[in-house]
């Protein structure tokens, strides 16, 4: 349901050097919170993921 979701899609974007990447990707420590947001590997910085740090809860 979040790729329909445009505003959620779009809290998920994290600036990287001037770069915007989308953290769409997650783990779950538990079923309703606690989620790890990251993005895929990077290949323009030599493969590395980001962590979304995101303090709120976001839309679905």
């Amino acid at each position: 349901m979040t790729r329909k979701y445009t505003k959620a899609w779009a809290q998920r974007m994290v600036p990287y050097r001037d770069v915007s990447y989308r953290c769409e990707w997650h783990g779950k420590r538990l079923w309703g919170r606690d989620r790890v947001h990251f993005s895929l590997p990077i290949p323009e910085h030599d493969g590395r993921i980001l962590v979304g740090i995101f303090v709120d809860h976001m839309d679905t």
